[in-house]
This record gives structure tokens, C-alpha cells and sequence, in this order.
């Protein structure tokens, strides 16, 4: 059972930078119990697409799960090393390899969509992140030796942006993921670290909050702390967040549509997000 509860923050401290800052009513988020069930199969990577489906990674095999959890598909061709599962619409998804510096793409039955991108012949050696665009044919690359942050045109395998030395200018530190949304450029640095940028990598927000996993929503974003799993809006400057026992340490949390998933162990618990 999750209970919901709210209380001031203090742990987060935010500073507005090129935006004014907003008074308003802060958001109130629900979380609606939907559905559970549990992955039986062991895996290396999970992840949840735009539309509810299950990925997981297991024995270099790719294996999709309906919302329920069945197993509606898997890949003909085994797929070594895959660091990430990345949504790049309702029809195709990218798969990275960390190891093989490496970006593919699969149809929504799996199978390969055109050939590979080698990372290292396009004179990329570092990256260890990546992020689908909500722009058409356009992925983000991290690179995490030189602290450059790309966004590249995999369809022409052209440069479209690129900023370089993030961790002198805004302090980056790993692990660091990166997600894109209606509100601008999120990402999420070490554990403790969310800076918020707009399409043209301007530094919008810093906020220093301490975080085991998080992911944005709307003009916020959720995050894990000791266990408890929070909102925080940001355009309200964050003073009050919606928080929800999760009862137990939480593994990883996805976003698909107005569905939370949080992943514990093998066992995915859906709610709805709900405005109240």
C-alpha cells in the first residue's frame, strides 16, 4: 500500500537563473493505484516505452512484455552489451552500447531498423549517455571524458548543437542521465544535482536536491529519496512536494503517458497520475 503525505521541503534548494521566478499554487499529484505484476525472466536492462510495453534485455535477447507483463514479442538476433533502451516513437525504439560505442534501431516487431551507427567512426569515443529528441531523427550524445553534451542527427549523421566542458560550466558529475521534454532539456547529475535547460542549451534552473532515482513530468520532475518518492514542481520554486511511502527501496521509475512504474526487484507497480 502506498500512502500519500505532504510536507515543507527543505532538502531542495533551486536557483533561477534566466527565468523570473514563479508565484503560483503548487501542484497537487495523486498516485492512483492501477496494477502490478512481475517480471519472471531475469534481465540486464528494463525499460517501459511511450505506450505501456515492457523491454527487458536477458541473455543478449530483447524481449517485450505487454502492459500486463505477457511476452508479446522478441528479437530474432541476439544484441550484445545493450546499456540502454531509448523510445524514439510509437513505431521504433534505439538500443545503446556503452561498450561497443554503438546506437541501433528496432521496429516495433524488433527487428533491425537500417544498419548500426558506429559511434567511433562518426569520431565519438566517450559516450556514455544518450537521450532521444522529441525533435524528428535527432539523439542526444553525453560525452563523458571531454563533458560535451551533443545533439546530433542520426538520419544525416551531422552535428545539429554541441556544448563542451558541462562539468567545469555547470558542475556535472556521474552518473548522469539526460531527458527531453515539452519543458526543455532535463538532466539529472550524480545524485544530488538537476539542471534544466532550454532547445538551445541555455541554463534555465540549478537544483541541488539529494535523489537515488528521478525523472521529469510536466513542469516538475519525480525523484527517490530514502526510499520515499516525491514531486517536486519547479516553476512554484519547490518549497512543497507531494510524497509517497514507496515501502522499500525502489530500483527505477518510468514514465509512460500519465502511468508511473516503479520497478522493485522483479515486481513493476503501476499508478495513474493523477491532478487533484
Amino acid at each position: 500500500m502506498i500512502a500519500n503525505y505532504s510536507k515543507n521541503l527543505f532538502l531542495c534548494l533551486i536557483s533561477l537563473l534566466s527565468i523570473g521566478y514563479y508565484h503560483g499554487q503548487i501542484s497537487s499529484i495523486e498516485l492512483i493505484s492501477d496494477r502490478s505484476y512481475s517480471i519472471n525472466d531475469p534481465f540486464s536492462t528494463y525499460f517501459i516505452d511511450e505506450i505501456g510495453n515492457t523491454y527487458i534485455v536477458n541473455k543478449d535477447q530483447i524481449k517485450k512484455l505487454n502492459f500486463q507483463g505477457k511476452n508479446i514479442q522478441q528479437s530474432a538476433k541476439k544484441w550484445q552489451q545493450v546499456s540502454a533502451i531509448k523510445p524514439v516513437n510509437a513505431l521504433k525504439i534505439a538500443l545503446f552500447s556503452e561498450s561497443q560505442q554503438s546506437l541501433c534501431f528496432l521496429d516495433n516487431t524488433l527487428t533491425e531498423y537500417g544498419q548500426c551507427l558506429v559511434l567511433n567512426e562518426l569520431g565519438y569515443y566517450n559516450i556514455t549517455a544518450v537521450e532521444t529528441s522529441k525533435r524528428p531523427d535527432l539523439i542526444w550524445l553525453y560525452d563523458e571524458i571531454n563533458s560535451s553534451l551533443i545533439l546530433f542527427n542520426y538520419f544525416r549523421q551531422i552535428e545539429v548543437q554541441r556544448v563542451d566542458n558541462l562539468s567545469g560550466i555547470n558542475s556535472l558529475v556521474a552518473p548522469l542521465s539526460i531527458h527531453e521534454t515539452n519543458y526543455g532539456l532535463w538532466i539529472f547529475s550524480g545524485q544530488d544535482r538537476v539542471f534544466l535547460m532550454d532547445d538551445y542549451l541555455n541554463l534555465l534552473q540549478t537544483l541541488y536536491c539529494p535523489f537515488e532515482n528521478a525523472l521529469p513530468y510536466e513542469k516538475g520532475f519525480f525523484y527517490v529519496h530514502k526510499e520515499v518518492l516525491s514531486y517536486y514542481d519547479v516553476l512554484t520554486g519547490g518549497s512543497t512536494a507531494i510524497n509517497i511511502s514507496t515501502e522499500g527501496a525502489v530500483d527505477e521509475i518510468y514514465i509512460s503517458g500519465n502511468q508511473l512504474f516503479i520497478r522493485q526487484g522483479s515486481k513493476i507497480k503501476v499508478f495513474i497520475i493523477k491532478h487533484s
